[in-house]
């Protein structure tokens, strides 16, 4: 079984003089992927981070890894970065069969459909909530029945949901 753990970035602040790529972090951004971490640490416990190179979505892990004991390794890739589904899903595949469990940090649209798609079964409330929207540092923890991260693509079960009705709007 592989463990694929899917967040959304935190609140940015608006787009300025040095494009989208570099937007950082809201302090309200901040405060929500620090508490997203925390509650992330009580259901799940990643090996790995792949996160998009984007200042916000760098800027929510550093928030959220403090819950997380011993650091969490991690690996920055463009390839992430306002990517769509199935390109975060070739990042996924890449990842090391050692690492049982992995956390995606990511944008939205791709995070998000990506979320969706691998989400088959759970709780019929937080499917809803899924289905509805996947807001900002939202996550996804979803069990895959896999052996190997090559294998994953088939849906799984979507064993937590931080709820989109926990988080204070977009």
């Amino acid at each position: 079984m592989r463990q694929l753990i899917l967040m959304r970035h935190g609140k940015a602040e608006p787009a300025s003089g040095g494009g989208d790529h570099a937007r950082p972090l809201s302090p309200r951004g901040r405060a929500e992927a620090a508490e997203a971490g925390r509650r992330l640490a009580a259901v799940a416990t990643p090996a790995l981070a792949l996160v998009s190179d984007s200042a916000r979505t760098r800027e929510t892990l550093d928030a959220l890894a403090p819950a997380f004991a011993p650091a969490l390794p991690r690996r920055s890739t463009r390839a992430v970065y306002a990517a769509s589904a199935e390109t975060i899903l070739g990042e996924v595949r890449s990842a090391p069969d050692d690492a049982a469990a992995v956390l995606v940090v990511g944008h939205n649209p791709g995070i998000g459909d990506l979320a969706r798609r691998l989400a088959g079964t759970g709780d019929a409330k937080a499917l809803a909530a899924l289905a509805e929207r996947f807001p900002t540092s939202c996550f996804a923890v979803i069990d895959l029945d896999a052996d190997r991260w090559t294998d994953v693509g088939a849906p799984g079960r979507l064993r937590f949901l931080l709820p989109a009705d926990e988080r204070s709007g977009e």
